[in-house]
């Protein structure tokens, strides 16, 4: 799904989606991670959480009433579909995603089955008692903001391959300042985008999808807590291995936004019981260095290529590569001279795992970097290699002589390309 390095020169971006009228609605499913209703997400918020949740929903129904036909569609969706109660006690069938896997309260069976799923199980079953055409998510203990189902719907009318996100504003205040501040100004689309396999680059509790693309990706992964999760990210992978090549083909984004920082859609509670606090930084990983692996070192213009970062994140995402795509990595690359001109060995392999760790300053002119077989040739007809980058943006550390994006730039190579940003 990744673009092509042929006609590089410039990133193969989708563009901006079309505008479509306010009065564009659908049939639709709020599907809220409410302990007690049909829809189960990963919230861990307390009954009044839960309550505020269901209220904000059904305000938007409510407000949208009355106006026409599909207006009125879409109010019982809301009120009947997505948000059905099926009882009030919800402490004895409590799985350990904290959802019901349903209403019967002395159905042993089902409960163990969504203890074993894990949330992804609560979000299937949810989905699967749903009727609407598009799926809004949102977990038990967030808030949409007024402004959501009408913004969101409008951008799915005329991207219906895509994940329509949101801008949220968090609660407390402050609680994650550097991540909320990230995923709401990356720009929309490029920035969704190009940084695909450093995070979820639209958050899921905002998500608005049509069924088919949820059906198309096959729903979430359904595993136990224990076992890592991160269904989200599968999910979000998966969705852009099936339709981001299909779409950048034909002009249109895989991934767009709602709302804005000043107007966001939802508020999104922070809890550090939440179920993504339980997924492990290499599980993360691993999942992001598959769909690497699938979508962009599966181009012959990927045949060789470097790593930049010989430190921790460099070595981790080295280890999560398969035993073909480790043998292609040509070098390392760093910005601290007390780890340059050295080699990295890992021993754990049979036989060892041998790289070269240069300078980037000094990454545009050494031999070793000319693919096995290959006679040297004049500096000048020599391609780049590309690059993946795994240092995390805006850190900084002992030899950098200027910030991470202005070194990574001095190589000349296009973001998306033949440049792509793991960490």
């Amino acid at each position: 799904g990744a673009p092509s390095v042929e006609g590089a020169g410039q990133p193969r971006v989708p563009p901006s989606p079309a505008a479509v009228p306010a009065a564009t609605v659908a049939r639709i499913d709020a599907l809220a991670g409410n302990f007690n209703a049909v829809s189960l997400g990963d919230g861990d918020g307390d009954e009044d959480e839960g309550d505020e949740a269901e209220e904000a929903v059904l305000a938007q129904a409510e407000d949208s009433d009355g106006s026409d036909d599909e207006s009125a569609s879409r109010t019982a969706a809301l009120a009947e579909q997505g948000l059905s109660r099926e009882g009030e006690d919800h402490n004895e069938s409590e799985s350990e995603s904290g959802s019901r896997s349903n209403g019967d309260d002395d159905d042993g069976g089902d409960v163990a089955l969504a203890q074993a799923g894990g949330i992804g199980h609560s979000k299937n079953r949810s989905v699967a008692q749903s009727k609407g055409s598009l799926l809004v998510f949102l977990d038990a203990d967030d808030i949409m903001r007024p402004s959501r189902v009408e913004a969101q719907v409008a951008l799915a009318a005329t991207n219906p391959t895509a994940i329509v996100g949101g801008c949220w504003r968090r609660h407390p205040a402050g609680s994650t300042e550097h991540y909320e501040t990230w995923a709401n100004t990356l720009e929309d689309p490029r920035g969704l985008w190009l940084e695909q396999f450093r995070e979820v680059t639209v958050q899921m509790p905002t998500w608005c999808l049509d069924r088919r693309v949820f059906l198309a990706v096959g729903g979430f992964v359904e595993s136990p807590p224990e076992a890592g999760e991160g269904e989200d990210l599968i999910f979000f992978q998966r969705h852009l291995d099936l339709h981001g090549e299909s779409n950048t083909a034909v002009g249109r984004p895989s991934l767009v936004r709602a709302g804005t920082p000043a107007e966001p859609v939802l508020l999104y509670r922070w809890s550090p019981r939440s179920g993504t606090a339980r997924v492990s930084r290499q599980q993360l990983l691993r999942i992001r260095t598959a769909a690497f692996e699938r979508r962009v070192l599966s181009q012959p213009a990927w045949k060789r290529f470097a790593v930049w970062g010989a430190g921790r994140d460099g070595r981790s995402f080295m280890s999560e590569l398969s035993a073909d795509a480790r043998g292609r990595v040509a070098a390392m690359i760093d910005v601290d001279p007390k780890k340059c001109g050295k080699t990295y060995t890992n021993h754990r392999y049979v036989p060892p795992f041998v790289v070269p760790v240069v300078h980037f300053t000094e990454f545009t002119s050494i031999a070793a970097l000319v693919p096995p077989g290959e006679d040297e040739v004049p500096r000048e007809s020599k391609q780049l290699l590309p690059v993946v980058v795994c240092v995390a943006k805006r850190r900084k550390g002992p030899g950098e002589v200027g910030d991470l994006e202005r070194n990574v730039d001095t190589l000349g190579l296009v973001e998306g390309d033949t440049l792509w940003y793991m960490m």
